[in-house]
């Protein structure tokens, strides 16, 4: 039987500690930090689960011999040029590439409320779909006929949708099997403060099961091979909703700005793995 810790996140920084601070050494931050249990197994059973293999460690020099004899990664077109952009595509020498999402992947898209996060995932879903290009879109704060209505509304092509598969659902588990079933090219998680993991006691959006949700899905992506989108909801203070620790496991963090009344948006990388953020 696993055994249970306890431990303190600060959400400013990721931070964890032992026992609760009203300061977090490491960032400052005053009344930051949230208790957080989890059980002592979770992180080595998690990578197992999902299948992942185990390798020895490489020269960096026999990794690139055996890149030159496969065929080289191509980044999956969101068929939304600008958004492709800020994905990223640059190589060492200066010269723009394709850009688009690395194959195993997981991205964190925030944004204020109402500015246009789902909005602008639907209109990528569609145009993938397009593309031939399998989604499977889980949508956990609407139903499949809220989210139906919707895409009629921007204009997405549900006669011909065959490729854009819905799930409205929160249970991670289920959502983790679709994955497995469907082998989509690209997972959209919208929202991830609504997804839980139902042997955790603490409720979704907390820094347990935020923590827990995240991280088997980005096992999960590394080992299908699919991009997974995360939507995150920025606070009134302009932060990314759940700890910061989210920032740290992801390979990609975008940020969605904008006034809400103007058809002006900005979408800014923070962080990119995967290419620049200038």
């Amino acid at each position: 039987m696993a055994r249970v810790i306890k431990q303190f996140v600060c959400s400013s920084c990721g931070s964890a500690h032992p026992k609760w601070q009203g300061k977090c050494p490491d960032c400052g931050a005053w009344n930051t930090f949230e208790e957080m249990i989890q059980s002592k197994d979770t992180h080595r059973g998690t990578a197992e689960n999902q299948g992942m293999t185990h390798i020895g460690a490489l020269p960096l020099s026999q990794i690139v011999k055996d890149a030159a004899t496969k065929p080289p990664m191509m980044r999956i077109s969101t068929g939304i040029g600008e958004f492709d952009r800020v994905l990223g595509g640059r190589d060492h020498d200066g010269k723009t590439m394709p850009g688009g999402l690395v194959p195993g992947c997981a991205a964190l898209l925030g944004g204020d409320p109402g500015i246009g996060k789902s909005t602008l995932l639907l209109q990528a879903a569609d145009r993938l779909n397009r593309a031939g290009q399998i989604v499977l879109y889980v949508t956990s704060e609407e139903s499949s006929q809220q989210l139906q209505m919707r895409a009629q509304r921007l204009g997405v092509d549900t006669q011909n949708a065959d490729n854009l598969l819905i799930l409205a659902d929160t249970n991670l588990a289920r959502i983790a099997e679709q994955i497995r079933k469907t082998q989509p090219a690209v997972v959209i998680i919208d929202s991830v403060q609504m997804i839980y993991k139902s042997d955790l006691a603490s409720a979704p959006g907390s820094i347990t099961q935020l923590r827990t949700c995240c991280l088997e899905l980005v096992y999960l992506a590394k080992a299908q091979g699919c991009c997974v989108i995360l939507v995150g909801h920025v606070t009134k203070d302009g932060k990314l909703a759940g700890p910061r620790m989210l920032e740290h496991m992801v390979d990609t963090v975008l940020y969605f700005e904008g006034d809400r009344y103007h058809s002006h948006r900005i979408i800014r990388a923070i962080k990119n793995r995967f290419g620049t953020t200038l």
